[in-house]
């Protein structure tokens, strides 16, 4: 009895330790409470600024959006040789329960969140911008299509600032204000764009596949080099925060690849942020407290204002 009782254990020790920690995405309510959703189809919740994690519920969504107290999720696949599927999801009880809505993907192709003036719009596979309608109903219909880039569908970057949108693409600048809804196009002057940063109303920083932080006027469309990432492999994400500029992305370090996420500061100095680990990693979330939340494949990480380490919560 002991010996199988042993064995038991160990079984579920090991598959203890099997379950990756790994984070696809999360929000921050208030000052303690996280949501996340994992790559092992879980969502989970702290209400103790992540020392104690509770598993709410078994489901695979891969963004989450937050709008006052609503979780949104998106779970959406353009298949290749399997169906394409687009699905939305929401909770009204902080992760505990959600209630999922099926998308027509012909008509609303869900992809990820954006906010945008205080407020959380969805942006689908082609770059547009989604409303939430005021409506009790939750449907597919109680959104609606506010902006029409379908004919700059090529791979694109998004970002917004104040009321602005942006998209930007190899060859295009788009920008629309969802406030007055007035609509800009650029041509990009800078061509190998892989990561974009919308400022303010006539400044653009773009990031180059080789690196380079270009700075571009859109009232001349001149652009000028202000600074380069070294020893970055792959560049993910691109973000402004506290006055600074950060840079998540991947390095090898022999026969495999890490994280590695790159301060630049307003004289354009760059500094290696350390802590951070994993693959898969994306700028989940910044909360009203202006920190950074980062999710890899090797769990959950937050950046404190003004640290120059990332601290590991999962």
């Amino acid at each position: 009895m002991r010996i199988v009782l042993i064995i038991l254990l160990s079984v579920v020790a090991n598959s203890a330790k099997s379950q990756s920690p790994s984070i696809l995405d999360l929000v921050v309510i208030g000052k303690d409470t996280i949501v996340a959703s994992t790559h092992d189809m879980s969502i989970i919740v702290s209400h103790d600024g992540g020392k104690s994690w509770k598993t709410t519920e078994r489901q695979l969504i891969k963004q989450l959006g937050l709008d006052g107290r609503r979780i949104w999720g998106i779970d959406s696949w353009i298949g290749i040789h399997e169906r394409s599927y687009s699905r939305l999801f929401y909770s009204d009880d902080i992760g505990v329960t959600w209630k999922q809505i099926e998308l027509n993907t012909d008509l609303f192709f869900a992809m990820e969140f954006i906010e945008i003036a205080g407020k959380l719009w969805i942006v689908d596979d082609r770059g547009n911008l989604w409303e939430h309608r005021s409506t009790n109903v939750e449907t597919s219909l109680s959104w609606k299509k506010r902006t029409n880039f379908d004919e700059y569908n090529r791979g694109f970057d998004i970002y917004a600032v104040g009321n602005t949108y942006s998209k930007i693409t190899s060859d295009t600048i788009c920008l629309f204000n969802v406030k007055n809804k007035k609509y800009r196009k650029f041509s990009n002057p800078v061509k190998s764009t892989r990561l974009s940063l919308h400022l303010d109303t006539n400044t653009v920083f773009l990031i180059t596949n080789s690196g380079a932080m270009v700075e571009v006027d859109l009232k001349t469309l001149k652009f000028s080099l202000v600074a380069r990432i070294e020893d970055v492999k792959w560049l993910q994400s691109f973000l402004y925060v506290n006055s600074n500029f950060y840079i998540l992305g991947s390095e090898s370090k022999g026969n495999y690849e890490d994280a590695i996420l790159t301060k630049i500061n307003s004289k354009f100095e760059t500094k290696r942020i350390e802590g951070l680990k994993g693959l898969d990693h994306d700028f989940c979330f910044i909360d009203k407290y202006k920190r950074i939340w980062i999710g890899t494949t090797k769990g959950m990480f937050v950046l404190e204002p003004g640290s120059e380490k990332c601290k590991q919560l999962l």
